[in-house]
C-alpha cells in the first residue's frame, strides 16, 4: 500500500433492477465515505456507477467496496473496479465507433468482465445467433451494437454470464463516456 491515491470507476452488478437489491445512490455515497480508504467518492445515476479515490489497489478496492455493501445492506453485490486509463482505453476502443461513425449512440454498450474469457466460452458465444445484434470482445470488455433495443436482444449481461462464465455488468455507451468525463473532471 503507498500513499498515492488512484483514481477508479466501480461498476456495482444487478443493483436497482426489477426492484432487486434496491440501493440509493445518495445512501451508498454515505455509507461509503465513512471508509478511511474511500475518498472524493461520487456516485452516476442509480444504476451503481461510482467515481472515487483510494491508495488502495483496484482488487483491494473492489472487495472493500462489496463488504461495505455486504455490512450495510445483508447482501453481496459483485463490484468491478477498473483504473481511469483502463477506462480511457474502453472509451477510445470501441470497434463500431471506427468501422460506422454514424452509428447511433443509443444503441451502443460495453460489457465489462471480471476475467478475460477463455477462447473455448468465446467460441461457445460466436456460434450463437443474435440476430443483427453485434459483438467484438476486446480483452476483458465487450462492445455490443443492438440493432434494436438492449431489453429487446437475447444478446443480455447474463446470457454473456451464462455462456462466458465470468461475472460482468453492462452499461450504455452514454455512461460509459459520462464517467470518463466525471474523473477528467
Amino acid at each position: 500500500m503507498t500513499d498515492q491515491l488512484h483514481t477508479y470507476i466501480a461498476l456495482l452488478r444487478g443493483i436497482n433492477v426489477s426492484g432487486q437489491k434496491k440501493i440509493r445512490m445518495a445512501e451508498l455515497r454515505e455509507i461509503l465515505s465513512a471508509s478511511p480508504h474511500l475518498h472524493k467518492l461520487q456516485t452516476y445515476i442509480q444504476s451503481g456507477n461510482l467515481v472515487f479515490c483510494s491508495e488502495l489497489e483496484a482488487g483491494p478496492c473492489a472487495n472493500l467496496l462489496s463488504d461495505l455493501i455486504l455490512k450495510a445492506y445483508g447482501y453481496r453485490v459483485s463490484v468491478l473496479v477498473r483504473s481511469v486509463s483502463s477506462w480511457k482505453q474502453v472509451v477510445g476502443g470501441n470497434p463500431f465507433l471506427y468501422s460506422d461513425p454514424e452509428m447511433e449512440i443509443g444503441k451502443l454498450y460495453v460489457t465489462f468482465l471480471d476475467a478475460i474469457p477463455t477462447e473455448a466460452h468465446l467460441e461457445n458465444l460466436r456460434e450463437r445467433d443474435f440476430g443483427e445484434d453485434h459483438w467484438q470482445q476486446l480483452e476483458d470488455v465487450i462492445y455490443v451494437a443492438y440493432h434494436s433495443k438492449y431489453s429487446d436482444s437475447k444478446l443480455d449481461n447474463n446470457m454473456l454470464e451464462r455462456i462466458l462464465k465470468v461475472t460482468c455488468t453492462t452499461r450504455n455507451w452514454r455512461t460509459t463516456k459520462k464517467l470518463l468525463a466525471m474523473v477528467e473532471g
